[in-house]
């Protein structure tokens, strides 16, 4: 007789376990499925794709507004807006492929297009900077400088090379410093802007540059006088110090 409970207890409990495994079994089915489909309800969600087809008509509409730019470009700041443009539809394209849609492979060949588009105008832009001359100078100290002497009046309005700074000291555009830089025979600085920090320090109307290719570049600024406008005074690049 106890022999008989004992058989029954234990089937009891392995019928007990069983229908517990089944339970769980059951609860974590639906944890299953949802991975396995999560990648294709992520492809397929509706507010991703709203999302991209908004990014991809902004960028096509900023392009646009880019190519009417074209139109009338002629200075130098007009292709600089030119190439702004290109960048913001480019960044808007960009963000658009990290978006799992239809518009993926669209926005790919579009870039391909914007990013030749883009290259055009920056060299338009460059080539619309005016030439200036410089004279070679050695400092007391053995330092090699290029002091602006006697400007090429091409562009009347520009009679040194403009630098575009901000408040906080940041020169917001390094296309005109690059260029004195090219027809010095230097390097480029890279980035699109010299911003005060741990490579770029600022004492007075000098910036020192610290991580450049050929060791420590100095650019002084002064107020350039341009007579033809209202607001005739600018900061302007007057000499390039080489350590």
């Amino acid at each position: 007789m106890a022999e008989d409970y004992s058989r029954s207890g234990l089937k009891d409990q392995s019928v007990l376990f069983a229908s517990a495994a089944l339970a769980a079994l059951v609860l974590s089915l639906p944890w299953f499925i949802y991975r396995a489909n999560a990648n294709q309800w992520f492809r397929s969600n509706p507010f991703k794709a709203v999302e991209a087809d908004f990014l991809y008509e902004k960028a096509l509409e900023t392009g646009w507004e880019a190519a009417v730019a074209v139109q009338s470009a002629q200075g130098r700041r007009d292709w600089e807006t030119v190439v702004t443009r290109w960048g913001e539809a480019i960044t808007l394209l960009e963000k658009v492929k990290t978006i799992p849609s239809d518009r993926s492979e669209e926005a790919q060949t579009k870039l391909a297009e914007y990013r030749v588009f883009q290259e055009y105008a920056s060299e338009r832009a460059t080539r619309s900077l005016p030439e200036f001359s410089w004279e070679t100078i050695t400092e007391l100290a053995g330092q090699k400088s290029f002091v602006l002497v006697d400007p090429d009046r091409n562009d009347a309005l520009s009679p040194g090379p403009r630098l575009d700074i901000e408040a906080d000291n940041t020169i917001t555009n390094t296309a005109h410093v690059n260029h004195v830089l090219s027809s010095l025979g230097l390097p480029p600085i890279p980035g699109a802007n010299i911003s005060p920090g741990e490579n770029v320090q600022i004492r007075s109307n000098e910036y020192i540059i610290r991580n450049y290719p050929l060791g420590e570049l100095s650019l002084h600024r002064t107020s350039c006088n341009d007579s033809f406008t209202i607001n005739s005074r600018y900061d302007c690049l007057w000499k390039i110090t080489l350590r």
